[in-house]
């Protein structure tokens, strides 16, 4: 019996190690198929963003050469009303497009090559927001939407002015896609640095998609509004990068955690706060904006023809390379070149 006993021990024992070695074997296995299939996601996913930012540098030049001559045309030109509203028309068509693509260049530049790095200045926040305002008032009153903003006079701080700009447009975009009749852009002081806040009173986002609302190219499926489909699913991911490179936090927010009063405002609040910078990561910014004011007391009389400064124009497309060049020509005298040798041999055999 004793010999049985050790038999059945002995072969419970190798049961027991083969059963251990062959679910380790399992597990390595599956860790690397999960590996591989992650893999496989990402150069898939950086395909797709390559071949749409891609895309959209080939779109963006000729959509530059439609909307350059027709603001010049807009601002030169008169013309009747029905012609004005036809070319405010196309102007809104272009201007929509151009913001799609650039959302997208945005977004690779920020997320794909990393090289969205803040460039710390004195900002106007107060003006800023004033200016995004004006800039959405068309398109909103168009679709009978008010922007309202409630802001300090003069309320201001050090921060990335163009990655400022870039959040409160891409916040006033989605606001004006969802809203009913009204928009509220808040800015404050508020714990060693701005608080933002940009509300609408639309539909709102249902608790269980909240989470998802930052992700990249992520659309709610079963919004009722018909504006749900107009973007990319771009904007918002790309508030949430440049915030964060920023150092700030945006979210979504409701009930008490929000100053705009919700009886009015009864669709999306959006929350961004960014603090004031660290002084080490923006030396010294007083000196700059005072280099600044130094250079801006110059006169602004268009110079004569034998004082224009010279300037060099590289642009590989002709129809953009000569209407910059005319564009410019009241201004200076202007050299072209077709690609980046020509450049230099111009560089080199002139004084420019």
């Amino acid at each position: 019996w004793a010999l049985a006993i050790y038999l059945l021990l002995a072969a419970a024992a190798v049961f027991f190690a083969v059963n251990h070695y062959r679910i380790r074997i399992r597990q390595r296995y599956r860790e690397n198929l999960r590996q591989i299939e992650n893999e496989r996601e990402h150069e898939l996913y950086r395909t797709r963003i390559n071949f749409l930012t891609s895309l959209a540098h080939e779109i963006r030049t000729p959509l530059t050469l439609i909307v350059g001559p027709l603001e010049y045309i807009m601002r030169n030109r008169k013309a009747d009303d029905k012609e004005n509203e036809y070319l405010r028309i196309i102007k809104n068509s272009t201007d929509r497009l151009l913001e799609l693509i650039n959302q997208l260049l945005d977004f690779r530049k920020a997320n794909v090559e990393g090289n969205f790095t803040a460039h710390f200045d004195e900002c106007d926040l107060s003006g800023l927001i004033e200016d995004q305002v004006e800039m959405f008032r068309f398109p909103a009153g168009k679709k009978g939407i008010e922007i309202r903003s409630v802001c300090p006079e003069r309320l201001s701080m050090v921060s990335d002015r163009e990655m400022l700009t870039k959040i409160l447009g891409n916040l006033l975009s989605n606001a004006v896609r969802f809203a009913r009749h009204r928009i509220l852009i808040a800015a404050a002081r508020r714990d060693n640095g701005i608080v933002l806040e940009v509300a609408d009173d639309g539909i709102g986002i249902p608790e269980m998609h909240r989470h998802r609302v930052f992700e990249l190219f992520w659309q709610a499926k079963d919004n009722a509004s018909e504006t749900a489909s107009e973007g990319l699913g771009v904007g918002l991911n790309l508030v949430q990068t440049l915030v964060e490179l920023l150092g700030g936090t945006v979210r979504i927010v409701d009930g008490t955690e929000t100053e705009c009063d919700r009886s009015l405002y009864t669709g999306a609040v959006f929350s961004v706060f960014i603090p004031d910078p660290d002084p080490k990561e923006i030396g010294s910014v007083a000196a700059d904006a005072s280099d600044e004011e130094g250079g801006a007391e110059t006169a602004s009389t268009p110079p004569l023809a034998a004082e224009r400064p010279v300037l060099l124009v590289v642009e590989d497309n002709p129809d953009m390379l000569t209407f910059l060049s005319e564009f410019l020509g009241s201004e200076y005298t202007v050299l072209q070149a077709r690609n980046g040798e020509q450049a230099l041999v111009l560089l080199a055999d002139k004084d420019i």
